[in-house]
C-alpha cells in the first residue's frame, strides 16, 4: 500500500517525458515535411557523398585520396539507410526522418540528465525547453553529424551521472562505450569522457577516490578499444598513428589563421589561401603535414599575443547570437526567401539562444552541491579550449547547448532565492560573462546578420 504513490509518481513521470518526446519528434516532422527539400551545404554534402560510398561498397571515403579527412561514424550511420535503387532524394529523405529522430531523442536524453542533475520537475522544464527551441527543431532537418553526436555526448553524461556514486565498474564500460562511439563521430567525446572521469574523482570522498579513478580508467579504456580498430585502419593504409581523422589540422589552419583587416575576422583572403593550398595538395598525408607546418608557423607568428587573441576570438565565435539557420538561408538552402521571413527567423533563432545562454549560465553560477557546478564548468572550459586551438563556429555549440537548457531550467524553477543565494565571487564571475557575452559576442553577431540584411 505504501508503494502506490510512488508507482503513481512514476507512471505520471512517464506519461510526461512520453508527451515531451512526442511533442519534440511532431513538431521536427512538421518542420521537416514543411520545408523539405532542404538545401545541402558544406559538410553535409560530403556526409552524404561518404555515405552513398559506403552503401554501395566502396569505402568510408569521399574520393580515394581522402580517406580519413573526418570521423566516419556519421557517414556510417546514413549509410544504413540508404536502399538500393533508389534516388538521391529518396535517399535524403530517410535520412533526413532519420535526423527527426535523432533530434527527438536530444529532447528525451536533456530532460533525462536535467532530472539526474537536479530532480525531476528540472528535467521536465528543460525537456520542454528543449521540445521547442528553435535551433534544436532546424538542426533536426539537417545533415550535420552534431545531432549525431550530441545523442552521444548526452547518453555519455547520462551515465556518468547517474553512476556519480557508484563503485561498480558495469555503468563505467557503459559510459566508455557511448563516448567510443561518440569519438566516431567527434572526437571530442574523448574529452568528456576525461571530464566525466575527473567528475568522478573530484566529488568522490577521501574513501571513495581510489576507486574512482580506477573507473574512470575503465571507462575512458573502454572509449579508446572503441575507437581502435577504426585507428588499426588508419595505420594500415598509411603507416601513420592517425585516432580518428586528419581534419584537426585543417580546422587548427583555419582557427589560427589572422586577417589582416580585424584579427577577429575568420574568413578573409589569408584564410582562403590556405584552404586553396590545403585542398589542392593531392596526397592526404602531404595535406595532414602541411596544415601542421602551417599551423604551428601561425601561432609561432602571433608570439606574444597569441594566447589572448584567441581567448577572445573562439569564444567570441562559438557565442554569439548568429544561428546556422541564417547561415543555411545565406547558403541558398531554402531558395528564394522573402524579407519579412529573413527578420522573423533572425527573431525567432537569435532570441531564444540569448534567454538560454543568460538563463543557462546565471543557472550555472548559482548551481550548489553534488559537483552540479563543477560538472559545467569542466565541460565547457574543456570545450572552449579545445577551439582555442582550432577553429571556433556558432554549428560547434550545439552539442553542449542542452546544458545551458538545464542550467536554464534551474534558474527559471530557483527564481529570486536562487539569485539570493549566490555569493560575492559567484555574482562577479557572472557579470564577467554577461560583459564578455553583452559587450562582443552580440555585436559580433550582429556584423554577420548585415551578410543578410544589407
Amino acid at each position: 500500500m505504501s508503494l502506490a504513490p510512488k508507482n503513481w509518481l512514476r507512471s505520471r513521470a512517464a506519461i510526461a517525458l512520453l508527451f515531451l518526446t512526442l511533442l519534440g519528434g511532431g513538431i521536427r516532422l512538421f518542420v521537416l515535411e514543411q520545408t523539405y527539400p532542404i538545401g545541402l551545404v558544406g559538410d553535409e554534402v560530403h556526409y552524404m557523398r561518404v555515405a552513398g560510398n559506403l552503401a554501395t561498397g566502396f569505402g568510408a571515403h569521399s574520393n580515394p585520396n581522402w580517406r580519413v579527412w573526418r570521423p566516419p561514424g556519421h557517414p556510417f550511420v546514413i549509410s544504413l539507410l540508404f536502399e538500393d535503387g533508389a534516388d538521391g532524394a529518396q535517399n535524403l529523405h530517410r535520412v533526413l526522418g532519420l535526423q527527426v529522430v535523432l533530434g527527438t531523442l536530444i529532447v528525451l536524453l536533456t530532460a533525462l540528465l536535467g532530472e539526474a542533475l537536479f530532480d525531476f520537475r528540472t528535467g521536465l522544464v528543460a525537456g520542454l525547453i528543449a521540445a521547442l527551441y528553435p535551433n534544436f527543431v532546424a538542426f533536426s532537418t539537417y545533415l550535420w553529424s552534431e545531432n549525431l553526436y550530441t545523442v552521444f555526448l548526452l547518453g555519455g553524461l547520462l551515465t556518468a551521472v547517474r553512476s556519480q556514486h557508484s563503485l561498480g565498474f558495469g555503468l563505467p564500460v557503459v559510459a566508455g562505450v557511448i563516448f567510443g562511439l561518440g569519438a566516431l563521430t567527434r572526437e571530442a567525446s574523448l574529452l568528456a569522457a576525461g571530464a566525466s572521469a575527473f567528475f568522478w574523482i573530484a566529488t568522490a570522498g577521501s574513501d571513495a577516490r581510489y576507486r574512482q579513478v580506477a573507473r574512470g580508467a575503465v571507462m575512458l579504456g573502454v572509449a579508446l578499444l572503441c575507437v581502435l580498430p577504426w585507428t588499426a585502419r588508419n595505420h594500415a593504409l598509411y603507416g601513420r598513428l592517425i585516432p580518428v581523422s586528419t581534419i584537426g589540422w585543417f580546422a587548427a589552419g583555419e582557427g589560427n589563421t589572422f586577417e589582416e583587416a580585424s584579427w577577429l575576422d575568420v574568413d578573409g583572403p589569408r584564410n582562403e589561401a590556405f584552404r586553396n593550398r590545403y585542398l589542392g595538395t593531392r596526397n592526404e598525408m602531404d595535406r595532414m603535414d602541411f596544415a601542421r607546418r602551417y599551423t604551428l608557423e601561425q601561432i609561432a607568428a602571433e608570439q606574444p599575443t597569441w594566447i589572448f587573441k584567441k581567448a577572445v576570438r573562439s569564444p567570441v565565435q562559438l557565442f554569439n547570437p548568429y544561428s546556422s539557420i541564417l547561415h543555411k538561408i545565406h547558403h541558398g538552402a531554402y531558395g528564394e526567401v522573402s524579407r519579412a521571413s529573413l527578420y522573423g527567423v533572425a527573431v525567432v533563432s537569435m532570441l531564444p539562444y540569448l534567454a538560454v545562454f543568460l538563463l543557462g549560465t546565471l543557472g550555472i553560477a548559482a548551481a550548489r552541491g553534488d559537483g552540479r557546478l563543477l560538472l559545467p564548468c569542466v565541460l565547457l572550459g574543456v570545450f572552449v579550449s579545445m577551439h582555442i586551438l582550432a577553429n571556433a563556429d556558432v554549428r560547434f555549440r550545439l552539442p553542449w547547448i542542452p546544458i545551458f537548457i538545464i542550467y536554464t531550467s534551474h534558474a527559471l524553477l530557483g527564481g529570486r532565492r536562487l539569485v539570493a543565494s549566490m555569493g560575492v565571487s559567484r555574482r562577479i564571475a557572472l557579470a564577467g560573462v554577461w560583459l564578455f557575452f553583452l559587450g562582443l559576442c552580440i555585436p559580433y553577431g550582429g556584423e554577420h546578420l548585415r551578410t543578410l540584411f544589407p
